[in-house]
């Protein structure tokens, strides 16, 4: 499917008994504009995660998500084109084609290859969970575990600074603003719960 066939589905929302599914995804269409959450964050890489354990800098900044397993497909390059960037729409249709993906039983995302590489620093592991990027590092001294540090998608992206901090930010205020902020959630599905407090 690419964005032209993306449109003419949603067009099926308006029938009466239209599936689900796209009258869902057409309600956010109408309801999402391109331009919120459409900031520039960098897709997370093994050089991230080296950087960070040997300086101990801060885990903001990079986006582990499963956006970036999906966004070489043509549905999301069109819609991206369409917004003018990665909306909060582009990173519901990823998280939506990642769900398809398993009930269907078939693999339709890209994980990133430094994922799968066998050679791995001593004491890591790092596999692509439901959310993202998740990363296990352990430091054994003398056959015990003297450290064991467990980095999730959620804390990369809740870190100060890190991406949902920076997708809030640019979102409208108001009621528009608290309707983007749970599709955010939606798209992220952090694995902490997050309470919406009316300003």
């Amino acid at each position: 499917m690419n964005s032209t066939d993306l449109t003419s589905w949603l067009k099926e929302s308006q029938r009466e008994n239209a599936p689900l599914l796209p009258r869902f995804l057409a309600c956010l269409r109408q309801k999402i504009r391109p331009t919120w959450g459409r900031i520039e964050v960098p897709a997370l890489e093994r050089a991230s995660l080296t950087t960070f354990e040997q300086n101990n800098v801060s885990l903001s900044g990079y986006d582990a998500s499963l956006l970036p397993d999906y966004v070489h497909m043509p549905l999301l390059q069109g819609v991206i084109a369409q917004d003018g960037g990665i909306s909060l729409f582009v990173r519901v249709l990823a998280r939506v084609l990642d769900m398809l993906a398993c009930i269907e039983g078939y693999v339709m995302a890209r994980p990133a290859a430094w994922l799968s590489e066998e050679i791995l620093p001593q004491g890591w592991g790092l596999t692509r969970a439901a959310r993202g990027v998740l990363w296990h590092k352990a430091h054994v001294h003398a056959g015990v575990i003297k450290d064991y540090t467990v980095i999730s998608p959620t804390q990369w992206h809740l870190e100060t600074g890190g991406m949902m901090e920076r997708i809030v930010a640019s979102l409208p205020s108001g009621e528009e603003g608290r309707l983007a902020v749970q599709v955010l959630l939606c798209a992220l599905n952090p694995c902490v719960p997050v309470t919406i407090i009316r300003d």
